[in-house]
């Protein structure tokens, strides 16, 4: 709650108006034409960031497997 609470307080310095919450209780961040959403982790521990890195590519499967390299050796490398 500690954590959720100094997220939404800088959220709402940075862009001027209370932080939006979505129906899951993600922060709701519009980033141009894109939405990024963020929640803390129970443990208040990490901030995971989620949003749309690519769209519209050929070879899925491997798009997916080097994207989830590109994230675990970002959150814990």
């Amino acid at each position: 709650d500690h954590l959720d609470r100094l997220v939404a307080d800088e959220l709402s310095q940075i862009f001027g108006h209370p932080a939006i919450r979505d129906s899951e209780g993600d922060f709701a961040i519009r980033v141009g034409t894109c939405m990024v959403f963020v929640r803390t982790t129970p443990d208040a521990s990490e901030l995971l960031l989620f949003a749309a890195l690519v769209h519209n590519i050929e070879g899925r499967s491997r798009a997916v497997e080097v994207l989830n390299d590109l994230n675990v050796q970002s959150r814990y490398g």
